[in-house]
C-alpha cells in the first residue's frame, strides 16, 4: 500500500518480486490502467526482476481471477525473451501444471500421424504448430516447444541435462514422446542410459529408475539408429527386448519385412520431426559446400 500512495502523490514507482503483485491487485480493482502499463515497462527492465522471479509472477497472476488475463499474456511474451537454455528447466519445473487428458493423447500419437501423412506425401499441422497459432498459448507450451527445439544442446550440457530429469515425470514424458522434438536418438539414449546408471548406483530412488527405462524403452527411435549400435549398446543396456532389437535390425536393413501397423502405429519406428520428410536417414546425409553456401546432400 506505501508504493502505492508514493505512485498517487509522486507518479513515481518502484517494484519488486514482494511488492509487485499486491500492486497490480490494487490497480485492478480500481481499474488504473495507466499504473499497469507503469508496471509493465518497469517489468521490461531485466535489472528489476530476473526471468525466474518473472516466472513466479507469471504463476501468481495465473492461478488468480481473469482480471489479470492481459498481465498473463504481457508475462507469456516477455518471459521467453528473458530466458537461456541453461534455466529453461528449471523455470518449466517451476511453472509446470498438469495438462488434460487430451493433450497428452495427442502428443503421443503425433507419430503416427507424422508417418501416415508422410506416406500420403502431405505434411500434417502438427500440434506443436497449432499451439504456436492460437491466441492463448501458454508459457508452458512455449518453454515446451522451445526445449524440443534444443534438447541436442540441453543434453551438451550436464547441469542442464541434470535439470531435465528433474522436470514433472509428464513434462518429460511429452518432451522423449513428441515427433515434433529434435534430437538425435543416439544421444537421447545415452543420456537416459546414463541416468538410470547413476540412479542404479546410488539406489535413491527407483521409481524414477523405473520411469526412466520405460520411458527409453517406449519412446527412443532405436529404429534410426545404426545396426551397429542396435547390437552393441543397445543390446548391452538390457533395457530393450531382443525383438525390438531385430526389429530395428530388419528397420535398416529390409524394412518392407515390417508390418504397417508397427511402422506406422509403433512411435519406436516412426522419425521424429523432419525426418519423415526425407528419402535418406540422418547418416545417410553429408553437409558438403556447393557454390559457396552449405547444402545437404546423399553421402557415397
Amino acid at each position: 500500500m506505501r508504493e502505492f500512495l508514493r505512485y498517487l502523490y509522486t507518479g513515481k514507482l518502484e517494484i519488486d518480486r514482494i511488492k509487485i503483485m499486491g500492486i497490480l491487485r490494487i490497480s485492478s480493482f480500481f481499474g488504473m490502467e495507466k499504473l499497469v502499463e507503469t508496471c509493465k515497462v518497469q517489468l521490461t527492465d531485466p535489472h528489476i526482476l530476473n526471468a525466474y522471479d518473472l516466472s513466479l509472477l507469471y504463476c501468481e497472476v495465473r492461478d488468480c481471477s481473469q482480471d489479470f488475463d492481459d498481465m498473463k499474456a504481457f508475462l507469456t511474451a516477455l518471459i521467453p525473451k528473458r530466458v537461456e537454455n541453461d534455466m529453461i528447466c528449471s523455470i518449466l519445473k517451476e511453472i509446470w501444471v498438469q495438462p488434460n487428458t487430451t493433450m497428452l493423447q495427442q502428443d503421443t500419437k503425433e507419430g503416427e500421424q507424422s508417418a501416415q501423412s508422410n506416406e500420403e506425401g502431405v505434411q500434417s499441422n502438427s500440434d506443436i504448430q497449432q499451439r504456436q497459432n492460437a491466441q492463448d498459448t501458454d508459457l508452458q507450451d512455449i518453454l515446451l516447444q522451445r526445449i524440443q527445439i534444443s534438447l541436442n544442446e540441453v543434453l551438451d550440457d550436464p547441469i542442464v541435462c541434470e535439470d531435465l530429469f528433474k522436470l514433472p515425470q509428464d513434462a518429460l514424458k511429452l518432451i522423449i514422446s513428441s515427433s515434433e522434438t529434435c534430437i538425435n536418438e543416439l544421444k537421447l539414449f545415452q543420456a537416459i542410459h546414463a541416468k538410470i546408471q547413476t540412479e542404479d548406483q546410488c539406489h535413491e530412488d527407483v521409481a524414477l529408475t523405473n520411469f526412466l527405462r520405460n520411458l527409453a524403452k517406449d519412446f527412443v527411435r532405436i529404429s534410426q539408429l545404426e545396426v551397429k549400435k542396435l547390437v552393441t549398446d543397445i543390446k548391452f543396456s538390457k533395457i530393450f527386448d531382443d525383438d525390438l532389437i531385430f526389429k530395428a535390425i530388419q528397420y535398416n536393413v529390409a524394412r518392407d519385412v515390417i508390418d504397417e501397423e508397427t511402422l506406422y502405429n509403433d512411435l519406436r519406428f516412426v522419425p521424429r520431426g523432419l525426418y519423415t520428410f526425407f528419402d535418406f536417414k540422418h547418416f545417410d546425409l553429408d553437409i558438403q559446400v556447393l557454390n559457396d553456401q552449405n547444402e545437404i546432400v546423399p553421402s557415397h
